[in-house]
C-alpha cells in the first residue's frame, strides 16, 4: 500500500463510492471532502504501487468482501477479484498505523 494512502487513511479519511474525483494526490483519486475515491467492485485497468485502479482513476474496491491475500504493504486484496478491502466492522488491530478487523479488512468509518 502506498505511504500516501496510509497517510490519507491515519488522517481519518474514507471511502467514498458516490463523489467524483476531485483531485490526484501523488496517485491516490481523492474527493472534494478528502475522502478516497473508489469503484465497488471496478474492472481493474493497472495496478500502481501495489494497489488496483479503474479507467476513470478511482481505486478498485469491495466493501465487505474477502481477504485472500495480503498484498506487500500491507494492502488486503481479494485475491479472486484483485479488489482493496475495506469494512464498517469493529476495529480489533492497527498495523503501520492503519485500522484492521479482527478478518483483516482497511476499518473505515461508516
Amino acid at each position: 500500500m502506498s505511504q500516501l494512502l496510509q497517510s490519507v487513511l491515519r488522517n481519518g479519511a474514507n471511502f467514498d463510492a458516490v463523489s467524483p474525483i476531485d483531485r490526484v494526490d501523488q496517485g491516490i483519486p481523492l474527493t472534494a471532502f478528502g475522502n478516497i475515491a473508489y469503484e465497488q467492485l471496478g474492472t481493474i485497468t493497472h495496478w500502481w504501487q501495489g494497489l488496483p485502479f479503474t479507467a476513470d482513476g478511482k481505486i478498485a474496491g469491495e466493501n465487505e468482501g474477502t481477504v485472500i491475500r495480503i498484498a506487500p504493504g500491507g494492502a488486503p486484496l481479494n485475491a479472486a477479484t484483485g479488489h482493496l478491502v475495506f469494512s464498517a466492522g469493529a476495529r480489533t488491530h492497527v498495523a503501520a498505523s492503519i485500522p484492521y478487523t479482527a478478518a483483516n479488512k482497511i476499518k473505515i468509518i461508516p
